[in-house]
Protein backbone atom coordinates (compact mmCIF):
# COMPACT_ATOMS: atom_id res chain seq x y z
CA UNK A 1 0.00 0.00 0.00
CA UNK A 2 1.56 3.34 -1.05
CA UNK A 3 2.34 5.86 1.68
CA UNK A 4 0.04 8.89 1.84
CA UNK A 5 2.22 11.99 1.43
CA UNK A 6 1.50 15.72 1.02
CA UNK A 7 1.63 15.56 -2.77
CA UNK A 8 -0.95 12.76 -2.85
CA UNK A 9 -3.15 14.53 -0.31
CA UNK A 10 -2.96 17.85 -2.17
CA UNK A 11 -3.88 16.11 -5.44
CA UNK A 12 -6.94 14.50 -3.84
CA UNK A 13 -8.11 17.77 -2.29
CA UNK A 14 -7.62 19.65 -5.57
CA UNK A 15 -9.51 16.99 -7.53
CA UNK A 16 -12.44 16.84 -5.10
CA UNK A 17 -12.69 20.63 -4.87
CA UNK A 18 -12.76 20.96 -8.65
CA UNK A 19 -15.41 18.25 -9.10
CA UNK A 20 -17.68 19.54 -6.35
CA UNK A 21 -17.16 23.17 -7.34
CA UNK A 22 -18.10 22.45 -10.96
CA UNK A 23 -21.11 20.41 -9.86
CA UNK A 24 -22.26 23.18 -7.54
CA UNK A 25 -21.86 25.75 -10.31
CA UNK A 26 -24.11 23.72 -12.64
CA UNK A 27 -26.57 23.31 -9.77
CA UNK A 28 -26.58 27.10 -9.37
CA UNK A 29 -27.54 27.51 -13.04
CA UNK A 30 -30.72 25.56 -12.30
CA UNK A 31 -31.45 27.48 -9.07
CA UNK A 32 -30.38 31.03 -9.91
CA UNK A 33 -32.88 32.67 -7.58
CA UNK A 34 -31.00 31.32 -4.55
CA UNK A 35 -28.21 33.79 -3.87
CA UNK A 36 -24.73 32.78 -2.82
CA UNK A 37 -24.50 29.31 -4.36
CA UNK A 38 -22.43 30.62 -7.28
CA UNK A 39 -19.95 32.23 -4.88
CA UNK A 40 -19.51 28.97 -2.98
CA UNK A 41 -18.97 27.15 -6.29
CA UNK A 42 -16.29 29.62 -7.39
CA UNK A 43 -14.76 29.40 -3.90
CA UNK A 44 -14.30 25.64 -4.30
CA UNK A 45 -12.80 26.10 -7.75
CA UNK A 46 -10.38 28.73 -6.40
CA UNK A 47 -9.34 26.37 -3.61
CA UNK A 48 -8.89 23.60 -6.17
CA UNK A 49 -6.50 25.76 -8.19
CA UNK A 50 -4.66 26.83 -5.05
CA UNK A 51 -4.12 23.27 -3.80
CA UNK A 52 -3.26 22.23 -7.35
CA UNK A 53 -0.42 24.76 -7.37
CA UNK A 54 0.84 23.26 -4.10
CA UNK A 55 0.73 19.83 -5.76
CA UNK A 56 3.00 21.21 -8.51
CA UNK A 57 5.54 22.60 -6.04
CA UNK A 58 9.04 21.99 -7.40
CA UNK A 59 7.82 22.01 -11.01
CA UNK A 60 6.64 25.63 -11.10
CA UNK A 61 8.13 28.90 -9.80
CA UNK A 62 8.27 29.07 -6.01
CA UNK A 63 6.19 32.28 -5.85
CA UNK A 64 3.28 30.57 -7.61
CA UNK A 65 3.35 27.42 -5.45
CA UNK A 66 3.64 29.43 -2.23
CA UNK A 67 2.21 32.95 -2.55
CA UNK A 68 -0.36 32.40 -5.31
CA UNK A 69 -1.37 28.95 -4.01
CA UNK A 70 -1.96 29.98 -0.40
CA UNK A 71 -3.58 33.28 -1.36
CA UNK A 72 -6.02 31.39 -3.59
CA UNK A 73 -6.82 29.07 -0.69
CA UNK A 74 -7.56 32.00 1.63
CA UNK A 75 -9.45 33.91 -1.08
CA UNK A 76 -11.55 30.83 -1.78
CA UNK A 77 -12.53 30.45 1.87
CA UNK A 78 -13.35 34.17 2.08
CA UNK A 79 -15.48 33.87 -1.04
CA UNK A 80 -17.31 30.93 0.55
CA UNK A 81 -17.99 33.13 3.60
CA UNK A 82 -19.54 35.79 1.34
CA UNK A 83 -21.55 33.10 -0.45
CA UNK A 84 -23.01 31.64 2.74
CA UNK A 85 -23.71 35.15 4.04
CA UNK A 86 -25.91 35.75 0.99
CA UNK A 87 -27.50 32.33 1.11
CA UNK A 88 -28.38 32.60 4.81
CA UNK A 89 -29.44 36.28 4.50
CA UNK A 90 -26.73 37.50 6.85
CA UNK A 91 -24.81 40.76 6.56
CA UNK A 92 -21.31 40.85 5.04
CA UNK A 93 -19.44 42.18 8.09
CA UNK A 94 -17.61 38.90 8.70
CA UNK A 95 -16.78 38.61 5.00
CA UNK A 96 -15.26 42.09 5.00
CA UNK A 97 -13.17 41.19 8.05
CA UNK A 98 -11.86 38.09 6.29
CA UNK A 99 -11.19 40.05 3.08
CA UNK A 100 -9.17 42.66 4.98
CA UNK A 101 -7.15 39.83 6.50
CA UNK A 102 -6.12 38.74 3.00
CA UNK A 103 -3.82 41.75 2.77
CA UNK A 104 -2.00 40.59 5.90
CA UNK A 105 -1.73 37.09 4.46
CA UNK A 106 -0.20 38.45 1.24
CA UNK A 107 2.33 40.63 3.05
CA UNK A 108 3.21 37.80 5.44
CA UNK A 109 3.73 35.29 2.65
CA UNK A 110 6.03 37.68 0.78
CA UNK A 111 7.99 38.47 3.94
CA UNK A 112 8.40 34.88 5.11
CA UNK A 113 9.34 33.69 1.61
CA UNK A 114 11.84 36.32 0.43
CA UNK A 115 13.00 38.31 3.47
CA UNK A 116 12.81 35.95 6.44
CA UNK A 117 12.23 32.48 4.96
CA UNK A 118 10.15 30.28 7.26
CA UNK A 119 7.83 27.47 6.23
CA UNK A 120 6.42 27.26 9.75
CA UNK A 121 5.53 30.95 9.82
CA UNK A 122 3.81 30.72 6.44
CA UNK A 123 1.84 27.63 7.54
CA UNK A 124 0.78 29.31 10.79
CA UNK A 125 -0.26 32.50 8.98
CA UNK A 126 -2.39 30.73 6.37
CA UNK A 127 -3.87 28.27 8.86
CA UNK A 128 -4.85 31.09 11.20
CA UNK A 129 -6.65 33.01 8.44
CA UNK A 130 -8.41 29.87 7.20
CA UNK A 131 -9.45 28.90 10.74
CA UNK A 132 -10.85 32.35 11.55
CA UNK A 133 -12.73 32.51 8.23
CA UNK A 134 -14.16 29.01 8.73
CA UNK A 135 -15.26 29.87 12.26
CA UNK A 136 -16.96 33.06 11.03
CA UNK A 137 -18.66 31.03 8.29
CA UNK A 138 -19.95 28.62 10.92
CA UNK A 139 -21.50 31.53 12.82
CA UNK A 140 -23.07 32.94 9.64
CA UNK A 141 -24.58 29.57 8.72
CA UNK A 142 -26.00 29.02 12.20
CA UNK A 143 -27.28 32.54 12.86
CA UNK A 144 -28.44 33.56 9.38
CA UNK A 145 -31.96 34.93 9.01
CA UNK A 146 -33.08 32.65 6.18
CA UNK A 147 -35.63 29.99 7.11
CA UNK A 148 -33.87 26.68 6.50
CA UNK A 149 -34.06 23.11 7.73
CA UNK A 150 -32.31 22.97 11.09
CA UNK A 151 -30.59 19.60 10.66
CA UNK A 152 -28.49 20.29 7.52
CA UNK A 153 -27.85 23.84 8.71
CA UNK A 154 -26.47 22.62 12.03
CA UNK A 155 -24.42 19.87 10.39
CA UNK A 156 -22.78 22.35 8.02
CA UNK A 157 -22.09 24.85 10.81
CA UNK A 158 -20.57 22.08 12.93
CA UNK A 159 -18.33 20.87 10.09
CA UNK A 160 -17.01 24.39 9.51
CA UNK A 161 -16.33 24.81 13.22
CA UNK A 162 -14.61 21.40 13.37
CA UNK A 163 -12.32 22.14 10.43
CA UNK A 164 -11.56 25.56 11.94
CA UNK A 165 -10.45 23.75 15.10
CA UNK A 166 -8.01 21.60 13.11
CA UNK A 167 -6.57 24.78 11.59
CA UNK A 168 -6.11 26.38 15.00
CA UNK A 169 -4.44 23.22 16.35
CA UNK A 170 -2.17 23.15 13.32
CA UNK A 171 -1.25 26.82 13.92
CA UNK A 172 -0.30 26.12 17.51
CA UNK A 173 1.67 22.99 16.72
CA UNK A 174 3.83 24.50 13.96
CA UNK A 175 4.77 27.39 16.23
CA UNK A 176 6.16 24.96 18.83
CA UNK A 177 7.84 22.47 16.47
CA UNK A 178 11.14 22.61 14.69
CA UNK A 179 11.39 24.39 11.36
CA UNK A 180 10.28 22.36 8.34
CA UNK A 181 12.89 21.94 5.64
CA UNK A 182 10.58 20.60 2.92
CA UNK A 183 6.85 21.24 3.02
CA UNK A 184 5.97 18.34 0.71
CA UNK A 185 7.57 15.88 3.16
CA UNK A 186 5.47 17.14 6.11
CA UNK A 187 3.74 14.53 8.25
CA UNK A 188 0.26 13.96 9.64
CA UNK A 189 0.16 17.35 11.37
CA UNK A 190 -0.23 18.94 7.93
CA UNK A 191 -2.04 16.11 6.18
CA UNK A 192 -5.00 15.98 8.60
CA UNK A 193 -6.13 19.60 7.92
CA UNK A 194 -6.00 18.85 4.18
CA UNK A 195 -8.16 15.77 4.62
CA UNK A 196 -10.52 17.76 6.87
CA UNK A 197 -10.75 20.42 4.16
CA UNK A 198 -11.66 17.74 1.62
CA UNK A 199 -14.47 16.64 3.92
CA UNK A 200 -15.54 20.29 4.29
CA UNK A 201 -15.75 20.71 0.52
CA UNK A 202 -18.04 17.70 0.24
CA UNK A 203 -20.14 18.92 3.18
CA UNK A 204 -20.55 22.35 1.57
CA UNK A 205 -21.95 20.88 -1.63
CA UNK A 206 -24.15 18.18 -0.12
CA UNK A 207 -25.64 20.40 2.57
CA UNK A 208 -26.25 23.32 0.20
CA UNK A 209 -28.22 21.00 -2.08
CA UNK A 210 -30.02 19.66 1.00
CA UNK A 211 -30.90 23.17 2.18
CA UNK A 212 -32.12 24.23 -1.27
CA UNK A 213 -34.24 21.10 -1.50
CA UNK A 214 -35.83 22.00 1.83
CA UNK A 215 -36.61 25.49 0.57
CA UNK A 216 -38.17 24.10 -2.59
CA UNK A 217 -40.33 21.71 -0.57
CA UNK A 218 -41.54 24.55 1.66
CA UNK A 219 -42.19 26.70 -1.40
CA UNK A 220 -44.33 24.00 -3.01
CA UNK A 221 -46.20 23.48 0.25
CA UNK A 222 -46.75 27.22 0.61
CA UNK A 223 -48.08 27.50 -2.94
CA UNK A 224 -50.49 24.64 -2.31
CA UNK A 225 -51.95 26.61 0.62
CA UNK A 226 -52.47 29.82 -1.37
CA UNK A 227 -55.30 30.86 -3.63
CA UNK A 228 -54.05 31.48 -7.18
CA UNK A 229 -56.22 34.54 -7.81
CA UNK A 230 -55.79 36.44 -4.53
CA UNK A 231 -52.63 34.95 -2.98
CA UNK A 232 -54.59 34.67 0.27
CA UNK A 233 -54.71 31.34 2.07
CA UNK A 234 -57.10 28.79 0.58
CA UNK A 235 -59.16 26.18 2.43
CA UNK A 236 -56.14 23.88 2.68
CA UNK A 237 -54.12 26.69 4.22
CA UNK A 238 -56.98 27.41 6.58
CA UNK A 239 -57.07 23.80 7.75
CA UNK A 240 -53.35 23.89 8.51
CA UNK A 241 -52.86 27.36 9.97
CA UNK A 242 -56.05 29.03 11.12
CA UNK A 243 -57.44 26.02 12.97
CA UNK A 244 -54.17 25.65 14.91
CA UNK A 245 -54.26 29.35 15.70
CA UNK A 246 -57.80 29.12 17.02
CA UNK A 247 -56.94 26.12 19.19
CA UNK A 248 -53.79 27.81 20.53
CA UNK A 249 -55.58 31.02 21.51
CA UNK A 250 -58.35 29.02 23.18
CA UNK A 251 -55.83 27.00 25.22
CA UNK A 252 -53.99 30.19 26.26
CA UNK A 253 -57.27 31.89 27.19
CA UNK A 254 -56.71 34.72 24.71
CA UNK A 255 -59.59 36.35 22.81
CA UNK A 256 -60.05 35.37 19.18
CA UNK A 257 -62.50 36.78 16.66
CA UNK A 258 -63.45 35.35 13.27
CA UNK A 259 -64.74 37.59 10.48
CA UNK A 260 -66.65 36.48 7.38
CA UNK A 261 -66.84 38.93 4.47
CA UNK A 262 -69.08 38.31 1.46
CA UNK A 263 -69.18 40.51 -1.65
CA UNK A 264 -72.73 41.81 -2.11
CA UNK A 265 -74.62 40.95 -5.30
CA UNK A 266 -71.61 39.16 -6.72
CA UNK A 267 -73.75 36.81 -8.80
CA UNK A 268 -75.23 39.83 -10.56
CA UNK A 269 -71.73 41.15 -11.30
CA UNK A 270 -70.78 37.86 -12.92
CA UNK A 271 -74.03 37.69 -14.90
CA UNK A 272 -73.86 41.29 -16.19
CA UNK A 273 -70.14 41.85 -16.71
CA UNK A 274 -68.66 38.36 -17.05
CA UNK A 275 -66.48 36.14 -14.93
CA UNK A 276 -63.27 37.97 -15.87
CA UNK A 277 -64.66 41.15 -14.29
CA UNK A 278 -65.82 39.05 -11.36
CA UNK A 279 -62.26 37.79 -10.87
CA UNK A 280 -61.00 41.38 -10.95
CA UNK A 281 -63.51 42.33 -8.27
CA UNK A 282 -62.41 39.43 -6.07
CA UNK A 283 -58.77 40.43 -6.56
CA UNK A 284 -59.45 44.07 -5.64
CA UNK A 285 -61.46 43.14 -2.55
CA UNK A 286 -58.73 40.74 -1.40
CA UNK A 287 -56.16 43.51 -1.81
CA UNK A 288 -58.19 45.81 0.45
CA UNK A 289 -58.51 43.05 3.02
CA UNK A 290 -54.76 42.43 2.90
CA UNK A 291 -54.06 46.14 3.37
CA UNK A 292 -56.29 46.51 6.42
CA UNK A 293 -55.57 43.36 8.43
CA UNK A 294 -52.65 43.19 10.82
CA UNK A 295 -49.44 41.18 10.54
CA UNK A 296 -50.63 38.35 12.77
CA UNK A 297 -54.11 38.11 11.26
CA UNK A 298 -54.87 35.32 8.78
CA UNK A 299 -56.91 36.17 5.67
CA UNK A 300 -58.46 33.28 3.73
CA UNK A 301 -60.43 33.04 0.52
CA UNK A 302 -63.09 30.81 1.99
CA UNK A 303 -65.32 30.39 -1.04
CA UNK A 304 -66.06 32.04 -4.37
CA UNK A 305 -66.73 35.56 -3.06
CA UNK A 306 -66.38 34.82 0.65
CA UNK A 307 -63.37 35.77 2.76
CA UNK A 308 -62.64 34.52 6.26
CA UNK A 309 -60.32 36.49 8.54
CA UNK A 310 -58.98 35.12 11.81
CA UNK A 311 -57.96 37.78 14.32
CA UNK A 312 -55.95 36.31 17.23
CA UNK A 313 -55.58 38.09 20.57
CA UNK A 314 -58.27 40.57 19.54
CA UNK A 315 -61.20 41.96 21.47
CA UNK A 316 -64.60 42.27 19.82
CA UNK A 317 -64.31 46.07 19.89
CA UNK A 318 -60.98 46.01 18.02
CA UNK A 319 -62.35 43.48 15.53
CA UNK A 320 -65.31 45.76 14.83
CA UNK A 321 -62.92 48.64 14.10
CA UNK A 322 -60.96 46.48 11.63
CA UNK A 323 -64.17 45.24 10.00
CA UNK A 324 -65.42 48.81 9.57
CA UNK A 325 -62.17 49.87 7.94
CA UNK A 326 -62.42 47.00 5.48
CA UNK A 327 -66.09 47.76 4.72
CA UNK A 328 -65.43 51.48 4.13
CA UNK A 329 -62.31 50.84 2.01
CA UNK A 330 -64.13 48.39 -0.27
CA UNK A 331 -67.15 50.66 -0.65
CA UNK A 332 -64.84 53.55 -1.60
CA UNK A 333 -63.14 51.66 -4.42
CA UNK A 334 -63.83 53.07 -7.91
CA UNK A 335 -66.03 50.70 -9.94
CA UNK A 336 -64.39 48.68 -12.70
CA UNK A 337 -67.18 49.52 -15.11
CA UNK A 338 -69.17 52.74 -15.59
CA UNK A 339 -72.38 50.74 -15.38
CA UNK A 340 -71.30 49.01 -12.18
CA UNK A 341 -72.33 50.49 -8.87
CA UNK A 342 -70.13 50.82 -5.84
CA UNK A 343 -68.94 47.53 -4.38
CA UNK A 344 -69.88 46.53 -0.85
CA UNK A 345 -69.46 43.64 1.52
CA UNK A 346 -71.56 42.15 4.27
CA UNK A 347 -69.52 41.21 7.31
CA UNK A 348 -70.25 38.81 10.13
CA UNK A 349 -68.22 38.71 13.34
CA UNK A 350 -68.09 36.01 16.00
CA UNK A 351 -66.04 35.68 19.18
CA UNK A 352 -64.76 32.23 20.06
CA UNK A 353 -66.64 30.93 23.07
CA UNK A 354 -65.34 28.56 25.78
CA UNK A 355 -65.14 24.95 24.56
CA UNK A 356 -66.06 26.05 21.02
CA UNK A 357 -64.23 24.34 18.17
CA UNK A 358 -63.09 26.08 14.99
CA UNK A 359 -65.82 24.71 12.73
CA UNK A 360 -68.52 25.95 15.08
CA UNK A 361 -66.87 29.39 15.19
CA UNK A 362 -66.96 29.62 11.39
CA UNK A 363 -70.62 28.62 11.49
CA UNK A 364 -71.32 31.53 13.82
CA UNK A 365 -69.63 34.01 11.48
CA UNK A 366 -71.68 32.59 8.61
CA UNK A 367 -74.90 33.15 10.56
CA UNK A 368 -73.89 36.73 11.37
CA UNK A 369 -72.88 37.43 7.77
CA UNK A 370 -76.26 36.26 6.39
CA UNK A 371 -77.93 38.38 9.05
CA UNK A 372 -75.99 41.37 7.63
CA UNK A 373 -77.31 40.47 4.18
CA UNK A 374 -80.86 40.46 5.48
CA UNK A 375 -80.38 43.84 7.16
CA UNK A 376 -79.65 45.43 3.78
CA UNK A 377 -76.03 44.50 2.99
CA UNK A 378 -72.95 46.75 3.34
CA UNK A 379 -73.04 46.41 7.11
CA UNK A 380 -71.52 44.50 10.03
CA UNK A 381 -73.35 42.11 12.32
CA UNK A 382 -71.90 40.49 15.43
CA UNK A 383 -73.06 37.01 16.30
CA UNK A 384 -74.62 36.28 19.66
CA UNK A 385 -76.76 33.51 20.98
CA UNK A 386 -79.91 35.41 20.02
CA UNK A 387 -79.02 35.69 16.34
CA UNK A 388 -80.81 32.98 14.39
CA UNK A 389 -81.65 32.30 10.77
CA UNK A 390 -84.80 34.00 9.61
CA UNK A 391 -87.17 31.70 7.72
CA UNK A 392 -86.57 33.74 4.55
CA UNK A 393 -82.83 34.09 5.04
CA UNK A 394 -81.04 31.56 2.84
CA UNK A 395 -77.81 31.80 0.89
CA UNK A 396 -79.82 31.91 -2.36
CA UNK A 397 -82.04 34.75 -1.18
CA UNK A 398 -79.28 37.06 0.01
CA UNK A 399 -76.34 36.54 -2.36
CA UNK A 400 -77.92 37.65 -5.62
Amino acid sequence: MPELDMRTVSFLVSFFALCFGAGLWFFHREQRHYQGINLVAWAQIAMSVGVGLIFLRGAIPIWSSVIAANLLLCCGMTLALFGFSRFRLSDNVFGVISAIGLLGVLLGLVYFLFYQPSINARVALVSLHLGITQLLTSVVIYRGKAVDSAFPRNILATVFAGVALTMFIRTGMVLYHGELNHYMSAGWMHQVPYLASMFLIMAMSFNLVWLVNGRLMRSVESLSMRDNLTSLYNRRGMDKIAAKMANATFEDDRPLVAMMCDIDRFKSINDQFGHLTGDQVISQVSEQIRMHVRVNDVAIRYGGEEFLIILPSTTLKDAQVIAERIRVAIHAMPPLNARMGALSVSIGLAVQQPNQDFSSLIGDTDVAMYQAKQKGRNCIVTYNDKVTYDDKMTPESVSA
